[in-house]
């Protein structure tokens, strides 16, 4: 039983999804964003913070921290904002970007990722709206048919009323 407040929405069929390079360009800098700068992932027990752009350290001595941040100036890597360094009396830690190469190699594999995300996003459209669309075309099809059906019963109907009316009418004109 179906309640009369219930909308039923059908299911429409969207345009295909074309290759965008602005909409590809726009997805690759989002991710390249949040790569740079971090992000939170959620998983079944709860969370955590990933940088993988940052190479993090932790000494135990205050002194082993300044050589690794002066080996680190010395290279051109520069300190990884997006994490607080830590100081205490047990162990300091601080947070550099990875090298440059390596970066670069990084991002390279975002891109191409999000390429094939991309890639792969409008192929499941596309072929969810191939399907859609050939499931309403049948249905048009066979309701086509079955009107035709019923248009076809209904005059046959009809001429079998009809003949019956004139055979009985033919019966009682004789008695």
């Amino acid at each position: 039983m179906t309640n009369q407040n219930e909308v039923t929405t059908k299911p429409v069929v969207k345009n295909p999804m074309l290759f965008s390079q602005q909409d590809l360009e726009q997805r690759q800098a989002q991710a390249r964003e949040k790569f740079l700068t971090g992000h939170y992932i959620t998983t079944s027990q709860g969370g955590y913070f990933s940088n993988p752009a940052a190479n993090t350290e932790s000494f135990n001595s205050f002194e082993d921290l300044l050589n690794y941040v002066e080996a680190q100036a010395l290279v051109g890597n520069k300190r990884y904002p997006h994490i607080l360094p830590i100081a205490n009396p047990v162990f300091w830690q601080v947070s550099h970007f990875k090298p440059a190469e390596e970066i670069e190699a990084l991002l390279k594999e975002v891109d191409e990722s999000v390429e094939q995300a991309y890639a792969l996003e409008r192929e499941e459209h596309n072929a969810k709206m191939k399907s859609l669309l050939a499931s309403q075309m049948l249905a048009a099809e066979i309701a086509k048919e079955e009107k035709k059906e019923n248009d076809r019963l209904a005059k046959m109907k009809a001429k079998a009323e009809a003949d019956a009316d004139e055979y009985y009418n033919s019966l009682m004109e004789n008695k």
